[in-house]
């Protein structure tokens, strides 16, 4: 797949999706059932319509409604994104013979096993959060890293020896979800990539506000979990070619040691810095984080008080505990 086949893709596929959030925001009001049905099918639908329109193969079996486990599902998603026609020597290379049916050799293929939205409200007492839920899906890189006029190929190389036969899988699923009576929100994110990392997040946010161009906000609950399943000597061989640095705890000493002591928030605990120290240096495969306490987030006052000017600085304020196993 080339440049233009992604950019098309992105083009069409990213607005879609933010939209998809966005119904996944208003599903958590008290919407009938079959009405957020109907919505969530329609915009589903017209996602996988506009990947069509930038000349990509779309299909997928009949749309399912799973009442018992209260959600709606589109199973077997099958995308055929087509090669670059840009790329020198494309009809040479890409474009195959009669015996080969003539296919495009450097299309893309990206499979979804299932793509659900969850805790719609099909049957009572449903789950707070509705979940957009992308299970089993598979891109398969092989013609993306071999594309030498694609810019990223050779930042993404390496991976293509950690993956097998250049197949990226994993799963996706997002959770968004309000509780009218605390004015809080729920958020949850959680991304696995196979033999690479997998991430997740779990957050609830209340009294949100907008004034003079920024937010603020409660952070009543946060949960982050980072694991490294392979994608460790990828980082590695990134840092040392792009700075000329190896992967190890002594990047951490760097990052904190430019931050005031008074803004380091937990991570003045010795405790903490030796948690993320081992996972840095991959004795551990597992940092955890966690805040248990509510604190009021004002990013403007953030701003002027110094907090944002280093990245490690607001992870000190936002997670109170880090830990290498789950709590």
């Amino acid at each position: 797949m080339g440049l233009f086949g992604l950019e098309a893709f992105s083009l069409s596929f990213l607005p879609s999706l933010i939209s998809s959030i966005w119904i996944l925001i208003f599903g958590a009001f008290d919407i009938p059932a079959e009405n957020k049905s109907r919505a969530v099918e329609s915009l589903i639908q017209g996602t996988l319509s506009a990947i069509r329109a930038t000349n990509s193969k779309v299909t997928f079996d009949p749309i399912r409604r799973d009442v018992t486990n209260d959600k709606v599902v589109f199973p077997n998603i099958e995308i055929i994104i087509p090669g670059n026609k840009n790329v020198y020597n494309y009809n040479q290379n890409c474009i195959g013979n009669y015996s080969e049916n003539f296919r495009d050799k450097c299309s893309t293929k990206v499979s979804i096993e299932t793509l659900s939205v969850n805790n719609i409200g099909l049957k009572e007492n449903r789950k707070q959060n509705v979940e957009l839920e992308i299970s089993g899906f598979s891109v398969d890189l092989k013609h993306l890293l071999s594309n030498d006029n694609y810019i990223s190929a050779q930042m993404l190389d390496p991976i293509n020896e950690l993956i097998e036969n250049g197949v990226l899988a994993g799963s996706v699923k997002v959770g968004v979800g309000y509780n009218l009576g605390l004015d809080q929100f729920s958020l949850e994110l959680s991304i696995a990539l196979n033999k690479l990392a997998s991430f997740s997040i779990k957050t609830k946010l209340s009294n949100v506000k907008y004034h003079n161009n920024t937010y603020s906000f409660d952070l009543d609950e946060l949960e982050v979990a980072v694991s490294e399943d392979g994608l460790r000597p990828f980082l590695d061989y990134q840092l040392q070619n792009t700075i000329g640095l190896e992967l190890n705890s002594g990047m951490l000493l760097m990052l904190t040691a430019g931050i005031d002591e008074g803004k380091k928030g937990s991570l003045k605990d010795l405790k903490n810095i030796r948690s993320i120290a081992s996972f840095i240096d991959g004795k551990s495969k597992r940092l955890f984080c966690k805040r248990g306490e509510s604190i009021r987030l004002d990013f403007s006052n953030l701003d002027a008080t110094g907090y944002l000017e280093s990245p490690f600085s607001i992870v000190g304020v936002l997670c109170q505990e880090f830990t290498n196993s789950a709590y």
